[in-house]
Order: C-alpha cells, then structure tokens, then sequence
C-alpha cells in the first residue's frame, strides 16, 4: 500500500549553468485528478527547489586558525555546502552565521578530477584569500583546507577538515 508523506524528493533536471544558486526558485502544479480525497480548495501546489549536486550537504567542519605560527583558535560547527556548479560548492567561512548578508564572507571549493582542490572567494573584493589548497576524500567523504586571510590589517591561517553529515 502507498505510504503518505508530506515530504518527498523529486529530481527535477535542469540546465543550471547561468542560474544563481542564492536565488529562490518555485514551480506552480495544480492537481487534476486524484486516487485519495484532495481538498479542491487548496489543489494548486508550489514546489521550492534548492540546487544541489554529489557534494552539497550538511558538514561538520573542525577548523584551527593561526596567527603569526600560533594556534589562535580551535572550533567545530556544522557547516551547509551549498551546490554552485556541478563540481563546486560554497561554504560561510570559520563562524559566520549562514545567512545571505554574510556571503562577502564565503569560500568556493572546486573540486577537480584528481579530488584535489581549488579554492577562491566568493567575494573576492570584499574578502580575500591566498595559499588556499585542499583535497577531498570520496571514501570517508571529507574536505581537507587550508588557506590564509586577512582580518582588520593582521594575515591568518585557516586549516579545516569538513565531513559529511550522516543523512
């Protein structure tokens, strides 16, 4: 017997090559006919979408920063990547709430063919960063970053390892 839920998957393809990931995306569907009873006065349904790809999902990122060669901070929080393209993503850098007025402050991962890693800002005249590199671990999942910002006149180091949440 068919099981009810509210919620359910529904891959949609799309050619996404010139669409903004940020911008809010809703297709309309009325339903027209029905094998259950159907409240007729609520029978169109708008469907949101998020873009995603084989990286985008939930992260537990782990990450020290350096200053001047010294430990200056060690944290861990969860982190949402967010598909941008089919091979990259774009994560809120260190403890930046995730929201869209603190994206100047994002990094973009580009994952090559040999899971090493290309990182920039996504904002780059707002934030910049340098010695940026990485690598990814399809088995276990996981980011590996490293690279070096400026913060109010001083350069710091950010190392992190990102893993994948379990769904």
């Amino acid at each position: 017997m068919y099981k009810r839920q509210v919620y359910e998957h529904l891959p949609i393809r799309l050619k996404t090559k010139n669409i903004p990931c940020d911008s809010l995306y809703v297709l309309p569907f009325s339903i027209e006919s029905a094998t259950d009873s159907v409240n007729w006065d609520v029978a169109s349904v708008l469907v949101a979408f998020n873009m995603q790809n084989a990286y985008s999902a939930a992260y537990q990122m782990d990450y020290e920063i350096y200053k001047d060669g010294e430990i200056n901070s060690l944290n861990s929080l969860t982190r949402t990547l967010k598909a941008v393209s089919e091979k990259e993503v774009r994560f809120f850098h260190e403890a930046t709430v995730e929201k869209t007025e603190n994206l100047k402050s994002s990094i973009v991962i580009r994952i090559n063919d040999d899971n090493t890693l290309t990182l920039r800002a996504w904002e780059p005249e707002s934030f910049a960063i340098e010695n940026a590199s990485g690598s990814y671990d399809a088995v276990t999942r996981t980011f590996t970053v490293s690279y070096d910002y400026w913060d109010n006149g001083q350069m710091y180091r950010m190392e992190a390892s990102l893993v994948r949440n379990a769904k």
